[in-house]
């Protein structure tokens, strides 16, 4: 390299130019270890400390959006997404979920081929090509794009995919990935697909010991997988439960040997002294193998339990364990939820799917940053759909609170139809489908209104535009009396008190609506008992 391109990749280096510095370190690697080492270290800390964060997304021709923008791209840790069914949520979802596919398969292989564009994914009647225009950074001061395209078929122009910088930044994951320290960015996508029943029967864990490059398995298809991570637990916890019994079999097993051989030792008169030296030197092979601790993948396994049960219980505070059992001939996983003993077929489905979702993403942190004092505080792009999945509101409400308490360093982009869910959102964190001047092009705002703190049925007709009560032929019939009421109407005919009974026996004597009528009726009779009492005072 000469002097004056050299000096170029110095000045972008001190610029906070990832890539800059990573091709100095290529080229100093052969030439001087001490530079190269220096640039090694700060490229990995760098990449531990920062991984990659998804700035913003433009749509072209894509599924149903002729163009697709968003106001401020994506906040750095969490990103709502809200509108209407058939809005695209999803299709954002996935668009994204087809760029970070380049990333993964590239920093497990060079030149991996990720998710493209299908014919299937281009807007109807388009006439030239298909864009997902994606802009990441790995720090404060420096952005980099890719694209993934497609050209509608029998076009004369070819529209090629540029991924050349994704697959830089992921050369530099895979080039350090057998380095003391490195930790790798986790991404996982979580689809209404993830939904469904599981089952541990016939699967046996897996056979050898999982890699950091099995995180990356499955994990941007959408379902979770959970099966895999089955397989994880399965055999984790063996390793785990072998450590005591492990140790106990190797003493008692040891034991009589040594004991053979300690009596041989000491009648010595019967062996040569070649056979002796030999003797003592079996022996004491014998005691060194009985004081051997236990494995460090019993002791490692141990710990990666303790970290999950950890990410289940801050997320899920009803869960307080769980366990492997083989208390009938077979395993299964076992659950401690609300106090109760269940195994996974006996979760309800919001139970199964959220514990699902914790334990695949706590499992793939794990994997991916085994040098990390916390895995749990990993950094990656998590994706989720309706996250609000079969949750009752009360779960609803505390989900992205201690979702993001739980895992600190994932930027998480959610999409969700919940009030309940918006309650706990602020509005800097929402991008909602916002009405612009044409039916194809398409505008994702950040509201006005603060969902944050308010209340939901606020948030439903503030935010969602939705009536918090639907217009019903009794809701109808409420508001027709309510008027009677506050305008001293109400009594005047018979017809009135017949239309208040209906709606007693429709809600109930002790329902608020009941109630606040009759308060309101017994308020306003008063109000004119008083005032005819002044007025017959006057006379």
């Amino acid at each position: 390299m000469n002097e004056k391109n050299l000096r170029n990749l110095k000045n972008r280096a001190h610029k906070s130019d990832l890539f800059a510095k990573f091709e100095l370190y290529n080229s100093f690697v052969d030439e001087d270890r001490v530079r190269a080492e220096k640039l090694k270290k700060e490229l990995i800390e760098h990449l531990n400390s920062h991984g990659i964060r998804l700035e913003d997304i433009q749509l072209y021709s894509f599924r149903k959006f002729e163009t697709l923008r968003i106001e401020s791209g994506f906040d750095k840790n969490l990103t709502v997404l809200i509108g209407l069914n058939g809005d695209g949520k999803t299709s954002i979802l996935e668009a994204i979920s087809k760029t970070l596919s380049w990333l993964t398969a590239s920093i497990i292989k060079e030149q991996g081929q990720g998710s493209p564009v299908n014919y299937s994914d281009i807007k109807n009647n388009s006439i030239l090509f298909s864009d997902i225009v994606s802009e990441f950074s790995s720090n404060s001061k420096y952005r980099y794009q890719a694209r993934l395209s497609k050209a509608v078929k029998g076009s004369g122009k070819k529209r090629d995919s540029d991924v050349i910088k994704l697959r830089k930044i992921a050369d530099i994951w895979r080039t350090f990935s057998k380095e003391d320290g490195i930790c790798f960015p986790t991404f996982a996508s979580y689809l209404v697909e993830r939904s469904y029943p599981l089952s541990v029967e016939k699967r046996a864990g897996r056979k050898g010991k999982m890699q950091w490059y099995d995180a990356y398995s499955n994990c941007l298809e959408g379902s979770g997988k959970f099966e895999s991570f089955i397989d994880w637990f399965i055999s984790t916890s063996k390793i785990a439960n072998s450590s005591s019994s492990e140790s106990l079999d190797k003493t008692e097993n040891i034991k009589p040997i040594i004991e053979k051989l300690s009596f041989l030792a000491d009648n010595k008169s019967n062996f040569s002294v070649d056979e002796y030296e030999k003797l003592k030197e079996v022996l004491s092979k014998f005691e060194s193998k009985a004081d051997e601790p236990v494995s460090v993948d019993s002791n490692s396994a141990s710990i990666e339990l303790s970290v999950l049960k950890r990410a289940i219980s801050s997320v899920i505070p009803s869960v307080t364990d769980i366990w492997l059992s083989n208390s009938e001939g077979k395993d299964d996983i076992m659950v401690n939820i609300d106090s109760k003993v269940v195994n996974l077929k006996q979760l309800s489905d919001g139970q199964r799917t959220l514990l699902a979702l914790i334990c695949d993403l706590a499992r793939r942190l794990m994997l991916l940053n085994k040098n990390r004092e916390n895995p749990l505080h990993g950094n990656g792009i998590v994706l989720i759909d309706e996250i609000e999945l079969h949750l009752h509101p009360t779960w609803q409400q505390s989900i992205i609170p201690l979702l993001t308490k739980t895992f600190p360093n994932i930027q998480f982009v959610i999409a969700t139809h919940s009030p309940q869910v918006l309650t706990t959102v602020d509005k800097k964190n929402i991008r909602q489908f916002a009405e612009t001047n044409s039916d194809d092009e398409f505008w994702l705002a950040i509201p006005e209104f603060q969902s944050e703190s308010s209340e939901n049925n606020i948030v439903l007709e503030q935010l969602m535009n939705t009536p918090s009560v639907p217009e019903t032929q009794n809701l109808r019939l409420l508001k027709d009396v309510t008027y009677l009421v506050e305008s001293g109407l109400f009594g005047s005919s018979d017809e009135h008190n017949r239309k208040l009974e209906l709606l007693k026996s429709h809600f109930g004597d002790s329902h608020p609506n009941i109630v606040r009528l009759k308060d309101s009726i017994k308020l306003i009779s008063l109000k004119k008992r008083i005032a005819e009492k002044k007025q017959n005072k006057d006379k």
